[in-house]
């Protein structure tokens, strides 16, 4: 049986599954087949993180593709990971499991509209319950032979319990925090795209929503507290949640209360014509704050903040860690000095 993972966008990245390809639907993969032997001893590693499966039958690719950037990043290298199903999927040979090549297919209407699955969101988001009936939907569709002809997607496995995290044991007895390459998706992040806590995989990203550049879909910190953790908000999802303040990374969107400048006139969200703030902020008429425009602006101007902190786990491991990424998110006590 072979592996098949889709990859859903619920918040950043956070749903797949696996799938059995049909007999009489070959995937165009790799040539080469491995071993009984190094099948078999792939599939002892998988089997802690992504759930139990028969060995695949496709061996590992001779060479990572690189693939493209966004505009002004670097090209991303990747490791392991190769396009089959004319670009449809992606065989992970650090897994042995395939992924969907469209990390945000509920994003789709037509996608939306044959699975007839109620509760997501036009971006693609969803709840957990949402993502079950979407992947039992594509387990059925097309008369019972499955989406891509596979018949067994399923949700991503992470163990409780994962030794190269960098809590072992939190307060439910969970592991949890960075550094987790126990679960699937966090092999994924670590070792088939090649990246390391802390930095973001879209570091890349510059979208302009009205007058605002550079507005990622993650995370924003806030400067309310609550509890032991720190509130943060969300422009993926419109949500106020909190968070601890010790290993997460998030972005920052400085305001300041008042005008400091002279604006274009009119009322909402106008441009600063002249003064300190024009071509770098902008004004909101309706609460009297002038906002940074790049809603990511550590990441082209740190303010001569440079260099590396330590955190210490609660398993007195350190962790070295840059003060702010290569996407611009930091650690709150980065963001309040």
């Amino acid at each position: 049986m072979r592996k098949y993972i889709l990859v859903v966008l619920i918040f950043i990245l956070s749903a797949c599954a696996f799938g059995q390809k049909r007999a009489s639907q070959p995937a165009s993969a790799p040539t080469n087949t491995p071993t009984e032997a190094s099948a078999s001893s792939t599939t002892q590693s998988v089997d802690k993180h992504a759930g139990k499966f028969a060995p695949t039958s496709i061996a590992a690719p001779t060479s990572a593709p690189v693939l493209a950037g966004r505009s002004g990043s670097p090209a991303i290298q990747t490791v392991g990971l190769t396009p089959v199903d004319n670009g449809q999927i992606v065989y992970d040979a650090n897994q042995q499991v395939y992924w969907l090549a469209n990390a945000n297919l509920a994003t789709d209407p037509a996608i939306r509209a044959t699975m007839g699955v109620t509760g997501i969101n036009p971006n693609g988001t969803m709840n957990y319950t949402t993502a079950l009936q979407l992947v039992n939907a594509l387990n059925h569709a097309n008369n019972g032979s499955g989406y891509l002809g596979h018949t067994n997607w399923q949700l991503p496995a992470t163990p409780p319990s994962d030794s190269t995290c960098a809590v072992l044991h939190g307060n439910d007895g969970n592991s949890f925090g960075p550094r987790c390459t126990g679960s699937a998706l966090g092999k994924l992040y670590s070792v088939g795209l090649a990246n390391t806590y802390p930095n973001s995989v879209i570091p890349g990203f510059s979208d302009t929503i009205g007058l605002i550049q550079n507005l990622q879909p993650s995370l924003y910190w806030t400067s309310q507290a609550n509890g032991g953790g720190q509130k943060t908000f969300s422009f993926n999802t419109d949500l106020i949640g909190t968070n601890t303040t010790v290993y997460n990374y998030f972005y920052v969107m400085p305001m300041v209360k008042g005008k400091i400048g002279t604006t274009t006139g009119g009322s909402g969200l106008v441009s600063y014509s002249s003064g300190p703030a024009a071509g770098k902020a902008f004004y909101d008429t309706a609460t009297n704050v002038t906002w940074a425009l790049d809603a990511s602006l550590a990441a082209s101007q740190t303010f001569g903040i440079t260099g590396t902190t330590e955190i210490t786990t609660p398993n007195g491991v350190p962790v070295t860690v840059t003060l702010i990424n290569s996407s611009g998110a930091m650690l709150f006590a980065t963001a309040n000095s």
